[in-house]
């Protein structure tokens, strides 16, 4: 529940804390007074509490200090067998464990594309153990520096996989399965001491939210960019332009270009040096198509997507975009007969562009670079015919067989059963239905 919410995990952090004070164990009451400390911002009187409860354990630590050297240096006569380990030689051993853990890690992130399921289990499960290592033992992770190098590698790996598998046909393609291992890891990576992966955790968890499900769950994925930004302003100013402009990426994908644009205003005002080019040609982009739209009559939008389908499905889906930014501000121009006839021109026009694509995509070598680009060209159909077929029923259990068949190719043959129920149930046209019954029963032969 405290994904969401930086005071809650302070809380957490904070009665935790005060467990281990209790049972004085004061190193650990210390680590997890700082993370209360680095999670709390909201409440100026909660963190001046932990910064007094910091103050306090310091004195606790120094006194068990004082107190140790203080001993007298006598000791008892034992066997070599029964010598308790002494302290550095415990935390020595805790430390390897942790570094091992990681190297595992790491080293499965470099295998992934020989089978990424296997190494996802295994590096969830390492990830686990190395959480419960960090939560149990006081040890600080730069404290060691092979520890550190191992660490600092760990996040880089986990921040390329998240950037690499946060698009589109990457989300979509994946078999359920795969989507929840992918949110396990991201989840646990939540669990580790605060950095700016908590940047790339909201980023790709917002689209998941968006590309996971045939349900575009567009309210949960808006919170999840919202809260990157609230942490970037909190924590890490240095990537608060980087996430205005993945917000204003996310409204423009959402048609709400007066939203993006205000994002964008607020990105370039930030003048990052590695960012000021993309962000400015998004801003100027923007700027003329809302420029087009108050100069252009609705309708002429579905025109314009037609006719530029077969030349540029980039343009295609931009005009497209342009429409339903339209019809937000338009509504009542859908009932006029001219408007739904030319809507449902254009559907069935995307529909034929879809097949067409799906012909193609079953010519090309999954992994190529052809394959990837008609597969996105796909899903960014899907994504924007969604949003007209909320009163189409054939047009969503058209989206679904889509869906399925795409599975299918994949060999994703639960995942793609599901699809294809949903298009039966969702199919009023009965020439449809009966080829979706059929795939059907093909699915439960490969299944069996």
């Amino acid at each position: 529940m405290s994904s969401d919410d930086s005071d809650l995990a302070a809380f957490v952090y904070d009665i935790k804390s005060k467990l281990n004070y209790r049972k004085k164990q004061y190193k650990e009451a210390l680590i997890f007074c700082k993370r209360a400390i680095g999670f709390s911002k909201n409440n100026s009187k909660a963190k001046n509490i932990f910064l007094l409860n910091i103050e306090d354990i310091h004195k606790k630590l120094k006194k068990a200090k004082e107190s140790k050297t203080s001993q007298s240096p006598h000791t008892t006569m034992s066997t070599p067998l029964s010598v308790p380990k002494s302290q550095p030689d415990e935390d020595k051993e805790i430390i390897d464990q942790q570094i091992n853990l990681l190297k595992t890690i790491n080293e499965n992130f470099k295998k992934m594309d020989l089978d990424e399921t296997t190494c996802l289990n295994t590096i969830t499960d390492h990830l686990e153990r190395f959480i419960s290592l960090l939560n149990s033992h006081s040890n600080e992770i730069s404290s060691n520096t092979k520890l550190t190098h191992e660490y600092s590698q760990f996040k880089q790996f986990i921040a390329n996989y998240m950037e690499s598998n946060n698009t589109e046909s990457k989300i979509s393609g994946m078999s359920f399965e795969q989507t929840n291992q992918y949110i396990k890891l991201m989840n646990l990576s939540m669990q580790l001491p605060p950095t700016e992966l908590i940047i790339n955790y909201h980023f790709t968890r917002a689209r998941l939210y968006l590309f996971s499900e045939v349900e575009n769950r567009k309210k949960e994925a808006l919170d999840h960019y919202n809260c990157a930004v609230e942490k970037a302003n909190a924590f890490w100013p240095t990537e608060r332009a980087k996430i205005y402009f993945l917000r204003a990426l996310f409204y423009t994908d959402s048609n709400d270009f007066d939203k993006a644009l205000l994002d964008l205003e607020l990105a370039r005002s930030l003048k990052d040096p590695f960012l000021s080019f993309p962000i400015q040609m998004a801003y100027d982009t923007l700027k003329e198509i809302i420029e087009e739209f108050k100069n252009t009559p609705l309708i002429d939008f579905l025109k314009k997507s037609r006719d530029a389908l077969e030349q540029d499905h980039h343009k295609a889906i931009q005009y497209l975009r342009v429409f339903l930014y339209g019809i937000t501000k338009h509504k009542k121009q859908l009932s006029h007969s001219e408007f739904k006839k030319e809507l449902d021109t254009t559907k069935k026009a995307f529909e034929k562009c879809t097949e067409t694509l799906l012909k193609q995509l079953k010519e090309e070598d999954e992994k190529s670079e052809a394959s990837e680009k008609i597969k996105a060209n796909i899903f960014s159909t899907l994504t924007y015919l969604l949003e007209l077929s909320s009163d189409d029923p054939d047009l969503a259990a058209f989206i679904s067989d889509i869906k399925s068949k795409l599975h299918y190719r994949k060999k994703q043959y639960k995942e793609s059963l599901a699809y294809c129920k949903k298009a039966i149930d969702l199919s009023q046209n009965s020439k449809a239905k009966n080829i979706f019954l059929l795939n059907l029963e093909d699915l439960n032969k490969k299944l069996s």
